[in-house]
């Protein structure tokens, strides 16, 4: 198939080809395709149908994750950057709530792994909602923390999501509304961008995946998600707004978690899980002379209850 209909084909990006028939990864596809083109694959798998992509493998640099002693899986580190795996239900940085947060648990990451004295520095350059899982990178040198925050705030880092979603929206699309935020509730409130109300411009485009029927009789979506813009609960607001509002997100008219209807599944098991998690990061490496850098991150193991796997 891969020879046949796609011989020749340009392969310099990632290029996502739907493949109806790909239930699982080959390993022997796997290795003609590295063997014949040198290409790395990566694998976003959604029974009965499946997406399957092609990356390049030129200069960029992606790490395999390693489990680090305090339970923070890590996926890329370097001297100037910390690529991890925040799980769901962990704040990024310290609130008011007083739980541990991700950047600390990074910082002792460090201050171990790497044996330093005294104070960890770490620069937090971007941020994921509380109840998202997924890729996050930190600075471990003001420099690249200054570099990595301009990259993200002018919009030059694909941002991948993959995303639950209530109900069946159109095959392909792309939101753009004005985001207003709601310090009384946390939360945003979503306006067309013909309305006079002042807001932040937030984009994204979408795919549609796969479809699901649960247990309890629901139709739910996989859908993927490139974020154009790094607003505030921008992919949460923005298809709840739509009438498709992610799985478990109670804040924006999502029911349940799916999960909960599941007899083997205990009560408490998805109480601060939505169906939302940022799989996949590219940005230029704050040294120049280093290329672009590649994290990605495994689906929730409970996604794969509903046959979604990303390798």
């Amino acid at each position: 198939f891969f020879l046949g209909k796609w011989h020749g084909r340009r392969l310099t990006e990632k290029n996502p080809i739907p493949m109806a028939s790909l239930l699982s990864p080959s390993r022997p596809l796997k290795s003609i395709i590295r063997r014949c083109f040198n290409l790395r694959t990566n694998f976003i798998i959604c029974r009965p149908g499946g997406w399957f992509s092609t990356t390049y493998k030129s200069n960029n640099l992606s790490h395999k994750s390693r489990q680090s002693g305090n339970g923070l899986q890590v996926l890329y580190s370097d001297n100037h950057v910390l690529g991890i795996l925040k799980e769901a239900g962990i704040p990024c940085c310290p609130d008011g709530s007083r739980d541990e947060d991700i950047l600390t648990q990074a910082k002792k990451y460090i201050k171990k792994a790497f044996n330093k004295p005294g104070d960890v520095y770490l620069g937090l350059v971007h941020r994921l909602d509380r109840p998202t899982s997924g890729v996050m990178i930190f600075a471990r040198t003001s420099k690249a923390a200054k570099r990595l925050s301009q990259a993200f705030r002018t919009g030059k880092v694909e941002k991948i999501y993959l995303a639950i979603v209530n109900g069946l929206p159109p095959e392909s699309g792309s939101f753009e509304d004005r985001i207003i935020p709601d310090p009384a509730t946390n939360s945003v409130k979503v306006c067309s961008t013909t309305s006079s109300v002042e807001g932040k411009t937030a984009k994204l485009t979408f795919r549609r995946l796969n479809t699901f029927i649960t247990p309890g009789n629901r139709e739910l979506s996989l859908v993927r998600v490139d974020l154009q813009t790094g607003r505030k609960h921008q992919i949460r607001a923005q298809f709840a707004k739509r009438g498709f509002p992610i799985l478990g997100d109670l804040k924006y008219g999502g029911r349940d978690n799916t999960w909960k209807e599941r007899k083997d599944t205990k009560p408490d098991d998805f109480v601060r899980r939505i169906g939302l998690h940022a799989c996949y990061v590219r940005v230029t490496h704050p040294v120049a002379e280093k290329g672009d850098i590649i994290i990605e991150a495994e689906v929730p193991k409970e996604w794969k209850r509903l046959g979604i796997h990303l390798y």
